[in-house]
């Protein structure tokens, strides 16, 4: 199991629960929690310039500044108690909810290993790795994805993508999101490869209430596409759909612009060549 940025929303609320967990009931400064935090997630393989990540402005650790909204936030639920100043403490609410947290690490741990063997069966008919994170992100599901590698549909040649390019196309669109956090911090991501949108905002009962779908761009933003998972869900969410294209993302200036309900205003539609692997026979 590796990462490949941060961790945000509700990601980040469940190492804030488990890392508590694992440094005893008693309570802790904050400090030790973010170490703990940055710990596992190092032994989870997330990369050193993701460690130490900074927000340009503030100079504030990108981990230590997402877990301490975490903290106040589970404080509200009633998960953590503020024993005095700096110092947290699980309540007995927050320890159930962290063994959860715990419970659902190991399940996604299997459903990681399971795409460990998607890998493999996409090594033995000469896919690269990139095109199967790309076939994912595109909004194929596992189970189509299997079958279209079993029966040898997808090939090198008709999917490729080179992986300087695809880490680098991975960067920016980190980049973007951060960007987007740091202006407004009230967007979560979602956990894992989630289809359909990026990030969410969410009401007191923790009910999403908005969805936001990211596109990051190396230079000025000219024309962007919806995959047709994204597109249904801004249709499904009309005016709580947003879509977010991120120009420059990876600069000192990057710039947002914000289109709320794309569904409604899209221009047009097209197909394009990628169709071709998944049409049907």
């Amino acid at each position: 199991m590796s990462l490949e940025k941060v961790p945000s929303g509700e990601e980040m609320r469940r190492w804030v629960l488990i890392s508590c967990l694992k440094l005893g009931r008693e309570p802790h400064h904050c400090k030790y929690i973010f170490q703990k935090i940055t710990d596992l997630l190092a032994a989870l393989e997330l990369p050193k310039s993701e460690l130490e990540r900074r927000y340009p402005k503030s100079g504030h650790l990108v981990i230590d500044t997402k877990a301490s909204w975490k903290l106040s936030s589970l404080a509200k639920d009633g998960l953590l108690e503020n024993t005095k100043f700096g110092y947290w403490q699980l309540t007995s609410k927050g320890i159930a909810a962290a063994k959860q947290a715990k419970q659902n690490k190991a399940q996604e741990l299997k459903h990681i290993k399971t795409e460990q063997a998607v890998g493999e069966l996409a090594q033995k008919v000469g896919v690269e790795p990139g095109a199967i994170k790309l076939l994912k992100r595109k909004g194929i599901t596992e189970a189509r994805l299997r079958q279209l590698l079993q029966d040898d549909v997808v090939s090198s040649k008709s999917v490729s993508v080179d992986h300087a390019t695809h880490q680098k196309r991975m960067q920016s669109e980190a980049d973007a999101i951060a960007h987007i956090q740091e202006k407004e911090p009230e967007w979560e991501s979602m956990s894992g490869n989630n289809p359909g949108f990026d990030l969410c905002q969410r009401d007191q009962k923790g009910e999403i209430i908005k969805w936001c779908e990211v596109k990051s761009l190396s230079g000025r933003f000219s024309s962007v596409s919806l995959t047709d998972t994204e597109f249904r869900e801004a249709q499904k969410r009309g005016p709580r759909y947003w879509l977010y294209i991120v120009e420059n993302a990876s600069s000192r200036n990057p710039r947002i612009i914000k289109i709320n309900d794309p569904a409604g205003k899209a221009e047009i539609f097209t197909f394009g060549k990628n169709w071709r692997n998944v049409a049907e026979p």
